[in-house]
């Protein structure tokens, strides 16, 4: 009865942390929506552009582009979207992972009392709290990690727009290529990030809280879902030593 009460009790603190990461996840997406949209805007102006340009009869080459004023503008406007929308994802991220960090303690003191009646257990010092805040698992300070967003996204945008002239594609493909590019450099970037740096504090608070009680060893439990990353997957079922992080 116990072990079928702890397992429901654990079982809901999962989707708790779950939930609390799908909300912020979709922050983010409502934030990258709105950079997508003040792009895909500047690139119509840049596409209307260069279909005059070969209405009149203009040699349209990457020469020819690179003397835009909207070319330029929509280099310009990718910079400043991304840019904002990392520093965004960094500080959503970081306001995750303080609220990880008070469940996990507060998760595992919950079923650890439930467990064995105690009701006070040893938890990580506030310095070790503030080294699952704000930095990714190495160590790389959040902030600038996701400062890689805009430099990537620029690169992306004058590949797919050199590309786009050199095959002759429409307006339309190459809105869709661009759109594309940025969501595999940019936004399923930071999906990744804001669900694996949110679960990993509250998982190292977790293991804290376990480690100081006496606990010997942990089982990996992964979510099996479709966002579920390969390396998690790999790991699910096995046990690990609570000393280890």
């Amino acid at each position: 009865y116990m072990v079928a009460q702890l397992s429901d009790q654990a079982l809901k603190f999962r989707r708790d942390i779950l939930a609390q990461e799908r909300a912020a996840s979709d922050v983010l997406r409502g934030y990258y929506v709105d950079a997508s949209d003040a792009i895909g805007r500047e690139l119509a102006g840049l596409t209307q552009r260069i279909a005059q340009a070969k209405r009149q009869g203009e040699k349209v080459s990457v020469a020819w582009l690179k003397r835009q004023e909207r070319y330029t503008s929509l280099l310009t406007q990718i910079e400043t979207q991304l840019t904002r929308f990392g520093q965004v994802t960094a500080a959503n991220v970081t306001q995750s992972q303080f609220q990880a960090v008070q469940s996990g303690i507060s998760h595992a003191s919950t079923l650890l009392q439930m467990g064995t009646g105690q009701s006070s257990f040893n938890v990580l010092p506030t310095n070790a709290l503030e080294e699952l805040v704000g930095v990714m698992g190495d160590g790389s300070p959040l902030a600038d990690v996701l400062k890689r967003f805009a430099p990537n996204g620029v690169k992306v945008a004058k590949s797919v727009l050199f590309n786009s002239l050199s095959q002759g594609l429409g307006a339309k493909a190459t809105a869709r290529a661009l759109r594309d590019n940025l969501h595999g450099v940019v936004f399923y970037d930071a999906m990744r990030i804001a669900r694996t740096e949110t679960l990993r504090p509250y998982r190292e608070s977790s293991r804290s809280v376990y480690e100081g009680a006496g606990i010997e060893e942990y089982v990996w439990v992964a979510s099996l879902s479709a966002r579920t990353c390969a390396a998690c997957i790999a790991l699910n079922g096995k046990r690990f030593p609570t000393s280890e992080k």
